[in-house]
């Protein structure tokens, strides 16, 4: 399946309004997920119901759950978009064009601006099970949406799947001191479809509010 790079699909010039982020939902997860895992199809049936649910899927465009989840949105909708942001510098030892399934690639030439894209290019966060690198991309989404009321915007709609993150969330609320009002910024799921409902949700409200203000 032709993969599609920078030059040819992906704009990364900042954007002149919020239609950067339409119906865009970044899932993180494990890069070591096997096909046939529990795992790999739980990502399979998140990238499945987010493209029926027309949205375009960001991921960091390798193996495991980037690839199951790009996989799934494919087969669900042939012509679904899948970008993976890609750091050939880095992975060396991984296709040098991601996975298969990408509809196309953003390779980033760090891994600092890997997770730029990753954690800047959606407003909807879904974090599957994983090691340290989606713990990372756990907290950052999670900060952001902390964060946004200093630039009165609204947050992120950060989602993480209860097994293992509620541990995790919970562990920091305590040694941290967190309030309960930064843990609730973390939306803790136990199915794909729950996922993908509160996704949903958020970015149909999101349009409806930008079609109220464009007609008023």
């Amino acid at each position: 399946m032709p993969i599609s790079t920078n030059a040819e699909a992906f704009d990364s010039s900042p954007p002149a309004s919020s239609s950067r982020f339409e119906r865009n939902v970044a899932v993180f997860g494990s890069s070591s997920a096997a096909a046939g895992s529990g795992e790999y199809a739980l990502a399979e049936e998140i990238g499945a119901l987010l493209a029926r649910r027309g949205c375009r899927v960001i991921n960091g465009g390798y193996g495991g759950v980037m690839e199951a989840t790009a996989k799934g949105a494919r087969e669900a909708v042939p012509d679904a978009q899948v970008r993976g942001i890609i750091v050939p510098s880095i992975f060396r030892r991984r296709p040098k064009h991601g996975n298969d399934y990408l509809s196309d690639a953003f390779v980033a030439q760090s891994l600092v601006e890997r997770l730029d894209h990753l954690t800047n290019d959606a407003r909807v966060f879904i974090v599957l099970p994983g090691k340290i690198g989606t713990l990372t991309e756990l907290m950052l989404v999670w900060n952001q949406a902390d964060l946004a009321h200093h630039i009165d915007a609204e947050p992120p709609l950060v989602i993480a799947f209860r097994e293992p993150f509620e541990p995790i969330v919970i562990v920091c609320m305590e040694a941290l001191e967190m309030s309960e009002q930064t843990r609730s910024l973390v939306r803790l799921v136990d199915t794909p479809e729950e996922a993908v409902t509160l996704a949903g949700e958020y970015l149909d409200e999101r349009e409806e509010r930008a079609k109220a203000v464009e007609g008023s």
